[in-house]
């Protein structure tokens, strides 16, 4: 966030709109990268377990 703020009423209000969007942009991308992250450790657990199967018979 800047130091210095404008006076300047709607250039305020556009620089709120601009960084709640920016905001919800990388809410949006967080959710996306958790969800890949999760994915990935579920397919990592999935492999392992089946090795584990594997070695027991």
């Amino acid at each position: 966030m800047p130091d210095n703020l404008p006076d300047d009423l709607q250039l305020l209000k556009q620089m709120l709109a601009k960084m709640q969007s920016r905001v919800g942009f990388l809410e949006e991308e967080n959710a996306l990268l958790r969800q890949r992250l999760q994915a990935r450790q579920k397919m990592r657990s999935r492999t392992t377990s089946f090795a584990v199967q594997k070695r027991l018979r």
